[in-house]
């Protein structure tokens, strides 16, 4: 288990007590449990589809655009 350096304390008004704490890691611990400052997101398969779909109609719209502007300067 990691020793945790108490770096805050504090009581509420209602009498709860509380604790900020870290550890040679960095992580933060609030009264001697971990705090979670990271959650990994997953998303259904039709949400990635759709935005993959979406990134590619981008570019071949963003390159459309490019060509209508450099055709005629080539010309």
């Amino acid at each position: 288990m990691q020793k945790v350096h108490e770096l805050y304390k504090i009581e509420f008004s209602d009498g709860v007590k509380g604790a900020l704490g870290i550890d040679e890691h960095g992580q933060l611990y609030w009264s001697g449990r971990p705090v979670l400052t990271e959650h990994k997101v997953s998303l259904p398969w039709w949400i990635e589809f759709s935005c993959v779909i979406g990134s590619l109609s981008l570019l071949v719209i963003a390159a459309a655009v490019a060509w209508r502007y450099v055709e005629p300067l080539l010309a």
